[in-house]
């Protein structure tokens, strides 16, 4: 069953690049915080995970007319589950390079030009950079079971339900989890 799309979603799958770069845009930060934390732990010193953003974002635009909205949520779903491909082909790349950090499979400035340029600044870029190091210091504070939480639900765009199916919890309790924590995010990062 497929679920309508929303205004955007059908602006991009009509052909609209700028709702494609809207679309990037809002789940950027989440995007770049679920690279990070993913390909950090698999090859922090092989790549830089500004590039593999640039590479999803890259590979989602090029497929976005294959995007099948399945409800809220689904956009981001779908560019993890593209993020998690890119993360595992640049993982072989490495073993059969022999973990060659010298070398880049992503090359972000040979395919910038091809995507939308309000996605691609320089100073968006910085920013976007300070904002996942705050967000990234924060979820190292945070206690294992938190930090899961945190991931499935914000980064990988699960439910609460299945968040809660996976950590063995009431939804209920990852609610309120949740809450408390992002409570205390907004406390730590000084936003209101």
């Amino acid at each position: 069953m497929t679920a309508t799309a929303s205004p955007i979603e059908a602006r991009m799958l009509a052909g609209d690049d700028l709702a494609f770069a809207e679309l990037a845009d809002r789940h950027g930060g989440r995007l770049r915080l679920y690279i990070r934390q993913v390909a950090g732990r698999a090859i922090a010193a092989d790549s830089d995970e500004e590039d593999l953003y640039q590479l999803v974002v890259f590979r989602a635009w090029q497929l976005r007319e294959s995007f099948v909205p399945r409800g809220p949520g689904s956009f981001h779903s779908w560019l993890v589950a593209m993020a998690r491909n890119v993360i595992g082909d640049r993982i072989r790349y490495l073993a059969g390079k022999g973990r060659d950090a010298g070398r880049r499979a992503v090359c972000a400035a040979s395919i910038a030009s091809e995507i939308p340029a309000s996605i691609t600044s320089v100073a968006s870029r910085a920013s976007r950079r300070e904002e996942a190091d705050r967000l990234e210091r924060f979820l190292t504070e945070l206690e294992a079971e938190q930090r899961t939480i945190v991931e499935l639900y914000y980064l990988e765009g699960l439910s609460l339900a299945q968040v809660a199916e996976r950590c063995a919890r009431a939804r209920s309790s990852v609610w309120e989890e949740l809450r408390d924590i992002l409570a205390r995010m907004r406390g730590s990062l000084g936003e209101s």
